[in-house]
């Protein structure tokens, strides 16, 4: 039904041209696009892995890994214990969290995304989040938030494992839903819809009414009319409600808007008169969240997202090796160096320069922390340039850097033969690390990476002036070890202190 008003489109390519590239009068206004995330979907499919030790929160950390590689904001949103106790046909024990709830808040902590536990359901928290503007967009598998007031979806499109990067999702806008003329649903018109066909707290709905029967009720305005009896009380209540019972018996006998494609006259003499559920309608209409008098929670920005979206490598790396087995001394796709080259540190680099950029234009979010510096001491240079169909188009810059500093941070405080901490680093001092024996390769592999145009030559990341094309060859690098690089420090979250430390920059 909705499907006229989806937008496909390069889940990238949305994050970027209407986040930091695009949602401000000019570049230092920009700020990064704030994405929602309902956390019980992805236990959901955390059910499918089937690989490898802890294979539930094994496929949670690929895709956390894999929603790193987006400049964005992500708030994770988990059921509270005021949350319907009975969902898609099943009764829920709402006074004990999921299994999987306390591994994935850790790996979400350490990887540097926030997390927010609703008061009740978590759909209505974001949905709520959502049409305060807290968040530009919801990230789910349906478009049920609307029936709570969201605003913006992004529906999931194909294979859930494909790279954040290059996955298309279906954008679907309240307003273009309802004025779309093949459509013209408002959330009153979709609550109807849900109350005739079934929805997550009502599997049975009207026996015998289809999508299309639903639609043609839900267009003559009779979402809009149940809304308005849903605000009486008392005698008022019950006559207007048999008052609108009575007027879908005759929309369904006369189809006198014209919207239905039959006359359903046996339907229209099946409609109880318990129908609809009151009980279902209230939880549609006044869900329990942040917004509901006597909540806790704040809705801020700045009480919603953490101070600072930077992974914690070092506590990320324990939580491999406590929850997965990988370690520093093994080899193979059990290592945990090459695990994070791969998968980690390219979104790493993304978020130091996306923090960089926000922080340039906005001053540091927290005072006590020191503001985080140009990543010229990462950056080797940068190369060429694309536009590919997968991203819609979008311009990207071949960035190229030298990822030791990160290996140094990501074993940093690891609990395991060796115990490198920042700062302690030397060529003596370092011989029993891991990361100059078995991963001292990957620690000096250089990573490149497509990082889009727009954070590249942003008049604050320092990237584009320091750094020559590829082009130059040796030169370039040549004039680069010149520069003043080895003076700049990178600040990398140490979560024992929860401020930034510095890492010694000189290239090696």
């Amino acid at each position: 039904v909705l499907s006229p008003a989806a937008q496909d489109r390069s889940l990238l390519n949305l994050t970027v041209s209407e986040g930091i590239g695009g949602n401000g009068i000019d570049a230092t206004q920009r700020r990064p696009y704030r994405l929602g995330v309902d956390a019980s979907l992805w236990f959901y499919h955390a059910l499918s892995g089937r690989e490898g030790e802890n294979h539930e929160l094994r496929l949670i950390f690929f895709r956390l890994a894999r929603i790193l590689a987006l400049p964005c904001l992500v708030l994770f949103v988990f059921d509270g214990p005021q949350r319907p106790a009975h969902k898609r046909g099943k009764d829920i024990n709402t006074t004990k969290a999921h299994w999987l709830e306390s591994g994935m808040m850790k790996l979400v902590d350490a990887f540097g995304f926030s997390a927010r536990q609703a008061p009740g359901e978590a759909e209505a928290e974001l949905a709520y989040l959502n049409r305060v503007g807290i968040l530009d967009g919801i990230l789910s598998d349906d478009v049920d938030t609307f029936l709570f007031g969201a605003r913006v979806v992004l529906r999931n499109l194909g294979d859930v494992k494909q790279k954040y990067a290059y996955q298309r999702v279906s954008i679907y806008n309240a307003s273009d839903i309802e004025t779309n003329s093949a459509i013209g649903l408002s959330r009153s018109g979709m609550i109807l819809i849900a109350l005739l066909l079934g929805g997550d707290y009502d599997k049975e709905g009207l026996r015998g009414c289809g999508i299309h029967i639903a639609h043609g009720l839900a267009r003559a305005g009779l979402g809009e009319a149940l809304i308005r009896v849903a605000s009486l009380k008392g005698t008022t209540y019950k006559d207007a409600m048999d008052e609108w019972r009575e007027s879908v018996r005759v929309e369904l006998c006369h189809n006198t808007h014209g919207f239905l494609h039959h006359t359903q006259p046996s339907l229209a003499a099946s409609i109880p008169d318990s129908f609809p559920d009151t009980t279902l309608l209230h939880l549609y209409l006044h869900p329990i969240t942040t917004e509901t008098p006597g909540s806790s929670l704040l809705a801020l920005p700045q009480a919603v997202f953490r101070s600072s979206s930077q992974p914690a490598l070092s506590d990320l790396a324990s939580l491999c090796e406590l929850y997965f087995g990988w370690e520093f001394s093994k080899q193979g796709n059990d290592s945990i160096l090459k695990r994070f080259h791969s998968l980690i540190w390219p979104g790493t680099f993304l978020k130091l320069l996306q923090a960089h950029l926000t922080e340039s234009h906005q001053g540091p979010q927290n005072s006590s922390q020191p503001s985080i510096q140009p990543l010229q001491e990462l950056a080797i240079s940068v190369g060429s340039h694309r536009s590919s169909p997968s991203t819609d188009h979008l311009s990207e810059s071949r960035i190229t850097f030298q990822p030791k500093p990160l290996a140094i941070a990501t074993e940093s405080g690891f609990q395991s033969t060796c115990n490198i901490r920042t700062g302690l680093q030397d060529k003596e001092q370092s011989t029993k690390g891991h990361i100059k024996s078995e991963g001292s390769d990957l620690a000096s592999e250089k990573i490149r990476m497509w990082v889009p145009s727009c954070m590249v030559n942003h008049p604050h990341a320092g990237l584009a002036h320091h750094f020559q094309p590829h082009k130059h060859g040796k030169k370039a690098m040549k004039d680069l070890k010149k520069s003043s690089v080895s003076n700049m420090t990178l600040h990398v979250r140490d979560t024992s202190s929860d401020i930034p430390i510095e890492i010694p920059t000189k290239l090696v």
